[in-house]
C-alpha cells in the first residue's frame, strides 16, 4: 500500500510539472496576444494576473516583437513583492532600459533599494538595469552601486558588477580611477565565476595597468583551468601580453633551422597525447634558463588545448606560439588542425591563423598535410586559404603528393579556382628552387589540357618561372630549352586568351636566339593577325619585331616585317601603341638617333628583374587571433602585441601581497597575510601553496547544495565553519558599518593622498596648521530682503543686529537680491531682433509652492515694433505671462512667468509668440534654482540630518581651492539656500534648503583642509544631488 501511495504521488508530481510546462509553452504558441488585455493584467491587483501578463510579454520579446509601448505599465510593477514577478519585470527592463531611459529614471530609487534585496538574482538584475540607463547624469549613482556590489557576498552579484564597469567607462571616461579601484578589488577575488568578468573589465578599461596583475599572477595561472570558457579566453589573452612584458624571450637566438621531434604514429583523434604532455626541457636545451613563473604559465594553459571551446584552443595556441620555446610550440599543430573540421565560419578564422603561422614555422603542420586538401563542398574563401597553407608547408619530400592533388583541382569546373591552383604550382616552384624542375614539368604537361583556361594560366606561370630561373636554364642543354619554347610557340594557333598569347610572344622574343629558324616565321604569322589582336598582344608583337631586328641586323625580311608592324601600329586607336612604334622606328631605322641606336641592345635586350612572389594575404604585421589580423587592416581598438623586454623586469614584484584580496565569500583571504612563493608542484597537485588553501576548502563547500544557487540567502543550521563562511553560494549583502563623521580624513577611499595636487599652494607651503586667516568671521549678508521673502520667511531666530563671529544655531537668511547674471531664453539672431532673457526670483510663487517665479526681460534690438508678445507652454506646467501689447524699437519690457519643473534634467518646452511669428524654446532649470529657503533646518540639526542622508543619498567630491572668502558667495550665486555656517578660519561652510520638486531637505557642505576642498551634497533625490554637485563644483 505504501509503495502504491508513493507511485501515485510521484505520478501526480510529474503530471503537475508537465501541465505547468505545457502552460508556460502556451505563451509562445499564441499568434497575436492583445496588448490591451496584458495592460489590464499589469495594472490590476492580482499577483497571478501580473505574472501571467509578464510571461506573455517575455514570450513576445523572445519572438522578436516590439512591446516597448507597455514600458510605463511594466516599470510600475518593479515594487511588487512577488519574486517571480519582480524577476520577469527586471528581464523586461534590462531589454528596454536603453531605449526608454527617461521612464527608467522614474524608478531609479526602487532599483537602488533592490540592491539590498535578499535574493542575489534581484540584486544583480537591479544593477544591470541601472547600468543600462545610458545617462551621464547618473554616473555617480552607478559608481556607488558598483562599489557596493563589488563587496557583495554573492559571486553572481560581483560578476554583474564587473560587467557594469565597462558600461560606466564608456559613459564617462573621467571616472577611470574610481573604476580601476573596483577592478583591482575584483581581480583579487578568488571565485572563478568572478575572475573572468573582472579581467574582461580590466582589458576594456585599463589594459595598460600590468601592475595590478603582479600579486595575482600565480593565482590566475592556477585558476585558469577552472574558469568559465569565455573567461578563459580573456584570461589567456591578458596573460599572453603579461608574459611578453615581464619575461625573457624563450627563443633568444631566433633559430632559423627547422625544429622537429619524433612522433609516434597515432590516429588523428587519438587520446594518447603523452608525447605532448611535458618534458619540454629535455627537448629544448640550448642553455636558456626559463623563469619559474614563465614555466608555470605554460604548464597551466597547456591542458586547455583539449578544450571543447574553439576560442579557448586558439587563444592558448597563440600564447604558446608567441611565448613558448620553439620546440614546445610544435604541439599546437594538432589542436589547431582539429578545429579545421568545424563549420566554414569557424574554420576560416582558424585557417587564417594557420596560414600566417605556416609561413614562419611550416613544420608545425607538415605532418597534417591531408587535412588541408580541398573538398568539393568547401566555400571559395576556405579553398584559397587551404591552397596558401599547402604552398607554405610544401617541401622536397611532399611536393609530389601536393602536385598530384593540384592536378585533380585543375579538372574542376570553377575557372577561378583552377587559375589559383596553377598559380599555386608556380608559387611552390618559386619558393623552393629544388622542386622547380618538378613543377615546370607538371606545368608543361598541363599545356596539353583541353581547357583553354588551364593552358592560358599555365603559360603565364611558365613565363614567370622562366624569368626566375634564367641562370639555371642557361646551364641546361639547348634541346630542352628549344623544346619548351617551341612547344609554347605552337600553342599560338589555338590559344585565344590575350594574357597567354602575350606571354608566349614575350618568351619567343626573350629566347629568340635559341630558336633562330622559327622566330622570324612566328613574327610573320603574328603580323598577319596584328589588327585583330588585343592591346597587350600588339605591344608584345612590336617588342618581338624589335628584338628580331637586333638579333638579325642583316635580314631584310625581318626588317620589312618590322616596318609593316610599325605602319600598322601607326594608325592604331591606342596612343600607347602608336607612341611605342614611333620610338622604336626612330631607334632601329635610319640614323636620326645614333646614340640611342648604339644603346638599342641594352634598351631592349637587357636582363630583366625576376618577378616578386606576392602572398595571397599578408597579415603578418598584426597579432594573431585579432580582428585586425582577419580583416588585414587596423581595426578600432587594436592593441599590438608588446615586444620582448630588453631588460628583464624584477621578478620579485609577483611576490608582493595583494592590497585588495578576498576569498569566495568576501572574507579576508589568507593571501593577505602571507607571501606567495610560486611553488613548482603539479598543476592539479594536492600540495598547493598556503595562498589558496583556505579558498579551496570554502570553494568546495559552496557547491554542496545546488538548489541554493538562486535561492534565499538566509544561512542554514550547519556547522560553525559553514556559518562563518557562507550559507549558500549566493549570500546576503554585506552589512557595512557606519563610517565615522568626527574626523575629516577617516574615509581613506574617498579622500586619499593620491588626490592631492602637487601644484596646490597649501601643499607647496608645507604648513602643518590648516590656515592662518585673520578674518574668521562668517560672511554677513547685507542685501535687503524682498516683500515675498518676508512673507514666507520664518523670523524665529533671525537677528537684525550685526552677526556674531561665532556660529549660532539659527540659519542666516539670504535674500533674493544676490548678484546674478541673467540667462538667455531666445537669441535675437533667431527672432529678428527680439531677445528674451530670464532670471529666477528665488521667492514663493502665487501659483503654489511647486512653481518657480521667473522674471522675463524682452529686449527689442531691431527697428521693428513687436505686438502681443507672450511666453506660454503646452500644458499646465507653465502659467503664461500677461500679454505685452507693444515693445517699441530699441526698448525693453518685463513680465512674470511661473513654471512648474518636474526634474533638473528635463527641460520645459515653451513658445515665444508675437503678432507675426512664433519661436519654440526650451527652459532647462539650474538645479540650484529648484531650492526654496523656506522651512530649511537649523544649524544645530545639520550634523544629524547629514548623517541621516548618507550613503547613496550623498554625493561627494574633492578639488583644490585657493580663496576661501569667495566660497559662500559662489554657492549662493548658484543655489537658493540658507547659510547655516560660514567659518573661513576653520574652513567649514554649511548650507540648507528645501527642494521645490518634492519638499525634501537639501544639505550642502564645504570643508577645506590644506588647500583641498571636499564638497558634499545630501538629498533623497540622487539625480538632483548629482546635478547640483556638478554645478557647484564647476563654480568653486
Amino acid at each position: 500500500a505504501i509503495t502504491s501511495f508513493h507511485a501515485i504521488a510521484q505520478h501526480s508530481k510529474s503530471k503537475m510539472a508537465m501541465n505547468q510546462s505545457e502552460s508556460s509553452t502556451g505563451f509562445f504558441q499564441e499568434s497575436n496576444p492583445k496588448l490591451d488585455e496584458i495592460k489590464k493584467s499589469l495594472e490590476g491587483d492580482s499577483i497571478s494576473n501580473k505574472l501571467d501578463g509578464m510571461k506573455r510579454l517575455i514570450a513576445m520579446i523572445s519572438k522578436g516583437r516590439d512591446v516597448r509601448t507597455l514600458f510605463p505599465n511594466v516599470v510600475k510593477n518593479v515594487i511588487c513583492d512577488n519574486l517571480q514577478v519582480k524577476r520577469l519585470v527586471y528581464m523586461f527592463l534590462i531589454h528596454y532600459a536603453e531605449f526608454e531611459q527617461d521612464l527608467a529614471l522614474l524608478s531609479i530609487n526602487t532599483f537602488q533599494k533592490d540592491l539590498d534585496n535578499p535574493s542575489p538574482l534581484i540584486r544583480s538584475q537591479a544593477l544591470r538595469v541601472l547600468s543600462s540607463i545610458r545617462l551621464k547624469v547618473i554616473t555617480h549613482i552607478l559608481i556607488i552601486s558598483v562599489k557596493r556590489c563589488v563587496g557583495d557576498n554573492s559571486p553572481y552579484v560581483r560578476k554583474t558588477a564587473a560587467h557594469a564597469i565597462p558600461k560606466i567607462y564608456s559613459l564617462d571616461h573621467e571616472k577611470k580611477e574610481e573604476l580601476v579601484d573596483c577592478i583591482e578589488t575584483l581581480i583579487g577575488d578568488n571565485t572563478t565565476l568572478v575572475l573572468g568578468s573582472a579581467l574582461t573589465a580590466f582589458s576594456e578599461v585599463c589594459p595598460e595597468r600590468i601592475d595590478l596583475l603582479h600579486p595575482h599572477f600565480r593565482k590566475l595561472c592556477n585558476m585558469v583551468a577552472d574558469t568559465d570558457e569565455w573567461g578563459q579566453i580573456t584570461m589567456v589573452n591578458i596573460l599572453t601580453r603579461y608574459a611578453r612584458c615581464q619575461f625573457a624571450n624563450p627563443n633568444p637566438n631566433e633559430r632559423t633551422k627547422t625544429v622537429t621531434r619524433a612522433k609516434k604514429k597515432t590516429s588523428f583523434y587519438s587520446d594518447d597525447d603523452s608525447d605532448d604532455s611535458g618534458d619540454y626541457d629535455a627537448e629544448y636545451d640550448d642553455g636558456f634558463e626559463m623563469d619559474p613563473d614563465h614555466r608555470l604559465l605554460l604548464r597551466s594553459v597547456s591542458p586547455l588545448l583539449q578544450s571543447r571551446n574553439n576560442g579557448v584552443v586558439v587563444a592558448v595556441a597563440m600564447m604558446l606560439y608567441y611565448c613558448a620555446p620553439a620546440a614546445e610550440a610544435l604541439k599546437i599543430g594538432k589542436p589547431m588542425v582539429r578545429l579545421v573540421r568545424n563549420p566554414p565560419q569557424i574554420a576560416y578564422l582558424v585557417l587564417c591563423n594557420i596560414a600566417t603561422i605556416s609561413r614562419s614555422r611550416p613544420e608545425m603542420f607538415s605532418a597534417y598535410l591531408t587535412e588541408f586538401f580541398v573538398y568539393d563542398n568547401d566555400p571559395e574563401y576556405i579553398r584559397e586559404l587551404k591552397l596558401e597553407i599547402l604552398i607554405n608547408v610544401a617541401t622536397e619530400s611532399n611536393i609530389n603528393r601536393i602536385l598530384k592533388e593540384f592536378t585533380h583541382y585543375v579538372k574542376l569546373e570553377n575557372k577561378k579556382f583552377v587559375s589559383a591552383t596553377i598559380q599555386a604550382i608556380g608559387t611552390s616552384a618559386a619558393r623552393l628552387p629544388e622542386v622547380q624542375e618538378t613543377c615546370m614539368q607538371r606545368l608543361i604537361s598541363l599545356l596539353s589540357n583541353r581547357s583553354e583556361v588551364v593552358v592560358a594560366e599555365s603559360v603565364v606561370v611558365i613565363k614567370k618561372l622562366l624569368q626566375l630561373g634564367q641562370e639555371s636554364l642557361e646551364g641546361e642543354e639547348n634541346t630542352d630549352q628549344t623544346r619548351i619554347v617551341t612547344h609554347l610557340a605552337k600553342l599560338l594557333d589555338s590559344i585565344q586568351v590575350p594574357n597567354a598569347r602575350a606571354s608566349i610572344i614575350w618568351i619567343v622574343g626573350e629566347y629568340c636566339t635559341k630558336i633562330p629558324l622559327y622566330a622570324p616565321d612566328i613574327l610573320r604569322k603574328l603580323a598577319q593577325s596584328f589588327k585583330n589582336e588585343a592591346k597587350i598582344t600588339k605591344l608584345q608583337i612590336l617588342t618581338l619585331a624589335s628584338k628580331l631586328v637586333l638579333a638579325n641586323p642583316n635580314d631584310a625580311t625581318v626588317s620589312l616585317i618590322f616596318q609593316y608592324v610599325c605602319n600598322m601600329a601607326k594608325f592604331d586607336m591606342n596612343y600607347d601603341l602608336r607612341d611605342r612604334a614611333r620610338v622604336l622606328r626612330v631607334i632601329l631605322i635610319g640614323n636620326n638617333a645614333p646614340t640611342l641606336k648604339q644603346k638599342s641592345l641594352e634598351l631592349l635586350c637587357s636582363t630583366k628583374p625576376a618577378p616578386e612572389i606576392v602572398q595571397v594575404r599578408d597579415a603578418g604585421n598584426f597579432a594573431l587571433n585579432s580582428l585586425s589580423h582577419i580583416v588585414n587592416h587596423t581595426a578600432f581598438g587594436y592593441q599590438p602585441l608588446p615586444e620582448w623586454p630588453e631588460e628583464i623586469p624584477d621578478p620579485s614584484v609577483r611576490n608582493q601581497v595583494a592590497r585588495k584580496q578576498r576569498n569566495a565569500y568576501g572574507m579576508p583571504s589568507a593571501a593577505a597575510a602571507t607571501t606567495s612563493t610560486g611553488g613548482t608542484s603539479g598543476f592539479y597537485s594536492d600540495e598547493e601553496s598556503s595562498e589558496y588553501s583556505d579558498f579551496d576548502e570554502s570553494y568546495e563547500d559552496s557547491y554542496e547544495d545546488e538548489d541554493d544557487f538562486y535561492g534565499s540567502s538566509k544561512p542554514k543550521a550547519k556547522s560553525k565553519a559553514s556559518n562563518d563562511s557562507a550559507a549558500s553560494f549566493f549570500g546576503t549583502p554585506e552589512v557595512k558599518k557606519e563610517k565615522k563623521v568626527d574626523s575629516f580624513f577617516d574615509d581613506d577611499d574617498d579622500f586619499s593622498d593620491d588626490d592631492f595636487s602637487e601644484e596646490s599652494p597649501a601643499m607647496a607651503s608645507g604648513a602643518s596648521a590648516f590656515f592662518d586667516v585673520s578674518n574668521s568671521s562668517p560672511l554677513t549678508p547685507t542685501a535687503k530682503p524682498s516683500t515675498g521673502d518676508l512673507l514666507n520667511t520664518d523670523l524665529l531666530g533671525l537677528s537684525l543686529d550685526e552677526p556674531s563671529t561665532t556660529p549660532t544655531a539659527s540659519p542666516l537668511r539670504i535674500s533674493s537680491d544676490v548678484e546674478r547674471s541673467r540667462l538667455v531664453l531666445l537669441k535675437q539672431v533667431m527672432s529678428q531682433g527680439l531677445q528674451v532673457e530670464y532670471l529666477f526670483l528665488r521667492r514663493s510663487s502665487i501659483q503654489g509652492p511647486s512653481f518657480n517665479p521667473i522674471q522675463l526681460y524682452f529686449i527689442n534690438n531691431s527697428d521693428n515694433t513687436f505686438r502681443d508678445v507672450v511666453v506660454k507652454g503646452s500644458n499646465d506646467s507653465v502659467v503664461p505671462n500677461d500679454i505685452i501689447n507693444v515693445i517699441p524699437p530699441h526698448s525693453t519690457a518685463e513680465a512674470l512667468l511661473n513654471v512648474k519643473f518636474s526634474s533638473p534634467t528635463m527641460p520645459v518646452k515653451m513658445t515665444v509668440a508675437h503678432q507675426e511669428n512664433t519661436y519654440p524654446v526650451s527652459l532647462q532649470p539650474p538645479p540650484g534654482e529648484l531650492i526654496s529657503q523656506s522651512g530649511s533646518i537649523l544649524g544645530s540639526e545639520f550634523a544629524a540630518m547629514q548623517k541621516k542622508l548618507g550613503g547613496m543619498q550623498e554625493v561627494s567630491g574633492k578639488f583644490p581651492i585657493c580663496d576661501l572668502n569667495m566660497i559662500t558667495s559662489k554657492v549662493l550665486e548658484k543655489a537658493s539656500v540658507n547659510v547655516l555656517k560660514s567659518d573661513v578660519g576653520a574652513g567649514i561652510f554649511q548650507f540648507a534648503g528645501k527642494c521645490i520638486l518634492d519638499g525634501n531637505d537639501i544639505l550642502i557642505s564645504v570643508e577645506v583642509r590644506e588647500g583641498i576642498a571636499r564638497l558634499k551634497v545630501n538629498c533623497n533625490n540622487a539625480i538632483f544631488a548629482t546635478t547640483l554637485h556638478r554645478e557647484l563644483k564647476k563654480t568653486l
